[in-house]
């Protein structure tokens, strides 16, 4: 089972951890929330879940996570800067064939995993791991550890049981909230993101403003330099 929850939110700058949760893992004896197919389709549609933050590298055609071991003729033909593996691999471990450690590149942390994936034509990773939860909401391929490809409908079980891991709250009030609102949180939030990615510096605001501007404008990787008025 992941250490941390499915849908939670991104490291926003400056602001505790513990105050930005918008979920926790479900203690021993707490019921599992009851996911809907809906809730499945509303993460799928907003695309959060996992890392949705982060760097976005482009000409990925096949993603694994590393230390996963890939098939050679799902290799062949793929260039080097075309196979991209997410995270490292535990010391000691046997990767077998595959892109770990000579065959792919490591992708720089962290990465969106949704607009990461949904460019990809494979992703080999466990069927539990967030990689394979997302490929499934996405209908991407996904290949376990022995090549064999995970079924459409186990993913889909794998992310219902991700969502049903955990309790949700309402970050702002500190209510207990639910999955669908959970979602909702975060798609805004994603939104936001979105509309911060690509802006390359900021201009013309007084001194005191600047830190507040500086975490508003934060993109899931880093907030844009501020430029003197004469530059902006």
């Amino acid at each position: 089972m992941n250490a941390t929850p499915f849908l939670r939110s991104p490291p926003f700058p400056g602001i505790a951890p513990a105050t930005a949760a918008i979920s926790r893992m479900r203690r021993d004896g707490e019921a599992p929330a009851t996911i809907s197919d809906a809730v499945l389709d509303a993460v799928a549609e907003a695309r959060v879940g996992g890392i949705f933050w982060g760097h976005r590298p482009a000409g990925i055609r096949l993603v694994a996570r590393a230390g996963v071991a890939v098939p050679q003729a799902m290799l062949d033909g793929l260039a080097r800067r075309e196979i991209g593996m997410v995270g490292k691999a535990r010391r000691g471990a046997d990767s077998g064939p595959g892109p770990f450690p000579d065959l792919g590149h490591a992708l720089p942390e962290p990465t969106d995993l949704w607009t990461l994936v949904a460019g990809a034509a494979s992703v080999h990773a466990e069927a539990g791991d967030e990689l394979a939860i997302i490929a499934g909401l996405l209908h991407v391929p996904v290949f376990g550890a022995d090549g064999v490809a995970i079924e459409p409908a186990v993913l889909r079980d794998g992310a219902r049981a991700a969502l049903a891991a955990a309790t949700y709250r309402d970050c702002f009030s500190g209510e207990d909230a639910d999955a669908v609102q959970a979602v909702a949180q975060l798609a805004d939030w994603r939104r936001h993101l979105d509309g911060n990615h690509g802006i390359a510096a900021a201009s013309g605001m007084a001194l005191w403003k600047r830190e507040a501007i500086r975490r508003f404008l934060w993109d899931g990787v880093r907030s844009p330099p501020f430029l003197p008025e004469h530059r902006g």
